[in-house]
């Protein structure tokens, strides 16, 4: 057991290490087509997901796990060519201004900005959405009288329309009619949308439409990323706010599918006891940012 949580912890960190620089990289080396190349970068991620499931499944009945684990180590290994074939730039223009110490490396003066804190919070909750939702889909569609075989589709499905909305960022990211910022924001409403109509959902068709839709604004959204923290942010702060917004997006994958399952073994309430509970809660919050003075109005305009 502990060989399997180390080998996990020094492999999730050391992708997690490759990964964030990498985006980084590509981005500084790229200024008029930057986005066009981040998303290039972005649809090799889609498609090995896409193929790696059949092709290890076939390395396994070969050569059994040991020898795939000795397979997948050798494959990550290669990321130490590709890594060394990246060169480093000239600084940043405003870089090296912003003067020595910890605090101008890690730029501190990010996390004192409310727009960074909103930035923030959406890699937080999209994240914690969309993996929770990677989690439970299976089961969530078996409820619903989906067969298992038809519910194991529906993630290649997303995978499917993940490649895609990569492939169509890269396609259409460079267009001057096409705002990054705009397209952000709809592909993260629509994300939202898609994922609390599949309450709603009762077919396999319309599951498979919403995750059509679902992944689509995936891949999209996670395409556009890069490009969209330059245009917030400047690219003297890329580095940091990207590698922030990194270690967001990994706390919001770590708690979402946890939270989500303690959620759903909570004891069940009626439409009105949780209306009536949030309420409460609400009330609660606004009286102690108000020392009470909400409540006591209320209480005098009711008697009036």
């Amino acid at each position: 057991m502990l060989s399997y949580i180390l080998s996990l912890c020094l492999a999730g960190s050391g992708l997690g290490l490759a990964y964030t620089p990498s985006v980084i990289a590509v981005s500084l080396y790229f200024e008029q087509r930057r986005t066009l190349a981040t998303a290039l970068t972005f649809v090799g991620g889609a498609v090995g997901p896409l193929l790696c499931p059949i092709l290890f499944q076939a390395i396994i009945d070969a050569y059994g796990w040991r020898g795939t684990m000795l397979l997948t180590a050798a494959i990550s290994l290669q990321l130490c060519v590709v890594g060394a074939l990246q060169r480093p730039l000239p600084a940043v223009p405003g870089a090296a201004a912003a003067g020595g110490g910890i605090a101008a490396l890690l730029q501190t003066r990010l996390l004192r900005s409310a727009k960074f804190a909103l930035y923030l919070c959406d890699y937080f909750c999209w994240a914690a959405g969309a993996f929770t939702f990677f989690v439970i889909v299976n089961e969530f569609t078996v409820s619903r009288g989906i067969s298992r075989d038809s519910s194991a589709l529906l993630l290649s499905v997303v995978g499917v329309a993940n490649a895609a909305g990569r492939l169509t960022t890269a396609l259409l990211g460079n267009d001057r009619r096409v705002d990054c910022l705009v397209a952000y924001n709809v592909l993260t409403a629509a994300h939202g949308v898609a994922a609390t109509l599949y309450l709603t959902g009762s077919s396999f068709t319309s599951f498979v439409a919403l995750a059509l839709v679902m992944g689509f604004a995936y891949g999209t959204k996670l395409a556009f990323l890069a490009t969209v923290t330059v245009k917030l942010f400047g690219i003297e702060m890329l580095a940091s706010a990207y590698g922030y917004g990194m270690f967001a997006v990994g706390a919001g994958a770590l708690l979402g599918p946890p939270v989500a399952d303690a959620t759903l073994r909570m004891p069940t309430m009626t439409n009105v006891e949780l209306q009536s509970r949030v309420c409460r809660d609400l009330q609660g919050i606004i009286d102690r940012m108000t020392d009470g003075s909400a409540h006591d109005l209320y209480r005098r305009l009711r008697i009036s």
